[in-house]
Formats: C-alpha cells, sequence, structure tokens
C-alpha cells in the first residue's frame, strides 16, 4: 500500500463524511505472479467508515458519497476498495 494514497484517501473521505471512525485494512497478499499483485497501484483493499452524514441514507448512496470524494483515486487503483459504511446508531459499530 502506498501511504500517499491512503493518506489521501482517509481525506478525501473526512472531509466529505465527517467520520467518527475510519479504518482501512490492506490485504494485497496475493502471491507474487497473480494478477492482483502485478495490476496493484497503491490504497487499500477495505475502509470502515463510521459517520452520522450516513443516517437516513440506503447502502447504496452511502457508497456514491464516498465515491463522489474519493473516485479520481479509483481510476489510479487496480480496483476499489470495499467499503463498510455505518453510521453510530448502528449495532455493529465497535
Amino acid at each position: 500500500m502506498t501511504t500517499s494514497t491512503t493518506h489521501t484517501l482517509h481525506q478525501r473521505i473526512e472531509d466529505a463524511c465527517v467520520p467518527v471512525h475510519l479504518a482501512s485494512d490492506d490485504q494485497t497478499s496475493h502471491p507474487a505472479g497473480h494478477e492482483g499483485n502485478r495490476a496493484y497501484r497503491g490504497g487499500p483493499d477495505a475502509v470502515r467508515i463510521v459517520s452520522g452524514r450516513f443516517e437516513g441514507l440506503l447502502l447504496v448512496e452511502r457508497h456514491r458519497r464516498v465515491c463522489a470524494a474519493v473516485g479520481d483515486l479509483m481510476k489510479q487503483a487496480a480496483h476499489a476498495p470495499s467499503m463498510g459504511t455505518l453510521t453510530p446508531d448502528d449495532g455493529s459499530v465497535r
């Protein structure tokens, strides 16, 4: 994972979503020679965002909000990260 890509991603999510919790995970453990390994250009594989700004939004609307904030970064990466978008009242928040 490149630190600058992750830092930029976090900053954009913080600006757009004002999260109370933001975490990312780099799971790029592809073996050498695997297509994902050759194409990977940095950034996290998964992000977890807990934000009050997601209140009342459908899951797809939450993801669209995040994608709007970080969209051009996804063009630089080989893949888009999986997203966990929760509100502070969601029971699964830890």
